[in-house]
């Protein structure tokens, strides 16, 4: 699911992207004990991910200022923290692919994070929205 207005490219409209795929990242708890070998292959996989999601509706220019919205559905809940560190490799990924400029306070502020449940037999679901200010 993918949203985009070509308008946003030509002054000062709103860019948006919001796209969606099938799985959830790991917990802080979890990937802080895994080999860093591995951890840093999960963090170019969702690279690769949000790349292969993303590369038609990258911005001319990486936003400078921007907000992240995150709904994470899944049949676990997890504490905000946790939640909230898990999509660190999600955010990155968008630096990574040039559709934001940074993850400093000044360009994101606050990420917006929701969680929904979600039964166990329809799957994990993310669902990322980038919105320009």
């Amino acid at each position: 699911m993918f949203k985009f207005s070509p308008e946003s490219l030509f002054g000062g409209a709103v860019y948006k992207l919001k796209f969606s795929f099938d799985i959830v990242p790991p917990s802080l708890n979890i990937s802080l004990r895994t080999h860093y070998h591995k951890r840093n292959k999960l963090f170019k996989d969702y690279y690769n991910l949000v790349f292969a999601l993303t590369k038609d509706l990258i911005p001319p220019k990486p936003l400078e200022k921007a907000t992240i919205k995150i709904e994470r559905h899944y049949y676990r809940m997890l504490d905000y923290d946790n939640c909230i560190s898990s999509y660190k490799c999600v955010v990155d990924a968008l630096i990574h692919c040039e559709i934001i400029k940074d993850d400093n306070w000044k360009t994101i502020g606050a990420w917006k994070l929701d969680q929904i449940f979600r039964p166990k037999k329809e799957g994990p679901k993310s669902v990322i929205e980038v919105i320009s200010e």
